[in-house]
């Protein structure tokens, strides 16, 4: 808060103000006050409005660039970027989180300094930024995305290796803006190819890539009704003892049946596990295991062991221990006839939550 003092100064020996003196005075003093005021106001708006809690600039601002880009035409040889800093829970984990904050921002102001006038970089939430420059500073840009050490001590002595996951577009000339999601859609969708992908760590935007946000689009928005109306069914791959030819075990694969077609794992399985829906199913088809073993057991079958796929997904769950257990014993299934595999496809899942799981379950294996 600020206070604003208007004093007014006369000689000791100057005449008494007149009226008309005195509401000339009044009315210079309410004009300065009614400046101040004005142009604190403006500085006020624009924080709350263009910046975050935390003195970044946000979405909002990026919009704001863009339109005014628009608006000069500006936007030839420019490149427009939007990344996600790699492994950054881990990063938090390991050092503190106050000391993860002072990393993003050590970060954040090399890009932004790299940067300078030639463009801008704002933060859209979390550990996810997007920008926009001029092609001649592609490379240096490029260079710290592709990973700097970043120094998170007072002293300058501790350092952690920071990257990101980056999405790119290069901005052709003769490009046509019209809103904000005909650069935003190409830079998220090539971003979230790079983070998705395991390899490439930067990756350029494509044509096909909107092609396959429409296809994330409609398999995410028919996916609960295709849950409700049971679509996915289980198939049992057998494992077979090559020296006696017996089956041995087998493991529960996911076809999922619409409209009299089936579409191939391929097709839905990388989109759900962008989301938690991905874990959704794992339970679905855990359950539907158990049912079948279950039947199978009171039928007086001859059952094998089976292997249920759980996705990486599953290790941000405190509770993924009981989960399992909970859904095997409740078809009362003893515990021998399931093996869980849990995938991990990248190294962003902690050794310690991956041990603690397995362990777990070693613990409850209770041949019945």
């Amino acid at each position: 808060m600020t206070v604003v003092k208007c004093i007014v100064y006369r000689h000791r020996d100057a005449l008494p103000l007149s009226e008309e003196d005195t509401q000339r005075v009044t009315m210079i003093m309410d004009m300065i006050l009614s400046f101040i005021s004005r142009n604190r106001l403006e500085d006020i708006v624009e924080r709350l409005t263009f910046f975050d809690d935390n003195g970044y600039r946000n979405l909002r601002s990026f919009i704001r660039y863009l339109e005014q880009l628009n608006e000069k035409n500006d936007f030839s040889k420019r490149t427009a970027v939007h990344f996600n800093l790699r492994h950054f829970s881990l990063i938090n984990r390991e050092i503190g989180r106050s000391s993860g904050d002072v990393v993003i921002r050590n970060y954040f102001d090399l890009l932004e300094k790299t940067i300078g006038d030639k463009g801008l970089i704002c933060r859209v939430g979390g550990d996810n930024f997007v920008a926009i420059f001029k092609d001649d500073i592609l490379e240096a840009v490029l260079d710290i995305l592709n990973g700097v050490p970043i120094v998170y001590d007072v002293n300058n002595t501790k350092r952690i290796m920071v990257s990101a996951s980056t999405g790119v577009f290069r901005i052709p000339d003769g490009f046509i803006y019209e809103r904000p999601d005909d650069i935003m859609d190409r830079i998220v969708s090539s971003s979230r190819a790079a983070k998705n992908g395991g390899k490439e760590s930067i990756v350029f935007f494509d044509d096909d890539m909107i092609v396959d946000k429409e296809k994330t689009m409609q398999v995410q928005q028919l996916f609960p009704q295709a849950m409700q109306k049971g679509e996915f069914k289980v198939f049992y791959q057998p494992k077979i003892d090559i020296d006696t030819g017996e089956i041995v075990g087998a493991e529960a694969l996911c076809r999922w049946f619409r409209d009299g077609k089936v579409i191939p794992p391929i097709d839905f399985i990388p989109i759900l596990e962008q989301t938690t829906d991905i874990c959704r199913l794992d339970f679905y088809m855990l359950n539907h295991v158990c049912r079948d073993i279950r039947q199978w057991l009171d039928e007086g079958r001859k059952v094998v062991r089976i292997s249920v796929n759980l996705s990486r997904k599953h290790m941000m769950d405190i509770d993924l221990l009981e989960r399992i257990i909970g859904i095997v014993d409740m078809n009362r299934v003893p515990h021998q006839y399931i093996e869980i595999e849990l995938t991990e496809t990248t190294t962003d899942v902690e050794f310690r939550d991956l041990k603690r799981v397995v362990s777990g379950l070693q613990q409850a294996y209770v041949p019945r």
